[in-house]
């Protein structure tokens, strides 16, 4: 297979996991725990993003590096607006990726654990962080399309 190829191949299936796993998150599984307890809902949703974090930051690293290799094998120039515009959303989607799973997410598996509002705060900002990722992990995958596409 060619490299160009295996690289681009590699490049969709880690997008297809990390962000199929985002709005699995997001669309299927918090949505059906709204109606179970609170202390339970925090827990499974908490174990849920930890064993899902090894395997995103895995596809995100070999999207940073499947994604410069296609660059450089089809020859963009990195002046091209719709490839600067698509650098900075991902310089912005690992800049909260890193702030959610890294620093929210362990300060709000603390407070589950003392529990009170400060838990419930940090859960709702986390949400608010991992929606803001999937909307721009779309807008990223959309300009990749034009990109490629020629739009």
């Amino acid at each position: 297979m060619e490299v160009y190829v295996a690289s681009v191949w590699l490049h969709i299936v880690s997008a297809m996991l990390w962000l199929g796993g985002m709005l699995f998150l997001t669309v299927v599984l918090v949505p059906v725990l709204k109606g179970v307890d609170p202390s339970l809902r925090g827990r499974l949703v908490d174990a849920v993003g930890v064993r899902f974090r090894m395997a995103g930051w895995i596809c995100l690293g070999l999207l940073v590096l499947t994604g410069f290799a296609n660059v450089l094998m089809r020859g963009y120039s990195l002046t091209s607006p719709l490839l600067s515009a698509k650098l900075v959303l991902v310089g912005v989607i690992l800049v909260l990726s890193f702030f959610h799973d890294f620093v929210v997410g362990p300060k709000a598996t603390l407070a589950m654990e003392r529990g009170g509002r400060e838990a419930e705060r940090l859960r709702w900002i986390s949400s608010v962080i991992g929606r803001i990722n999937v909307l721009l992990a779309l807008a990223v995958v959309a300009l990749g399309v034009m990109l490629v596409r020629g739009v």
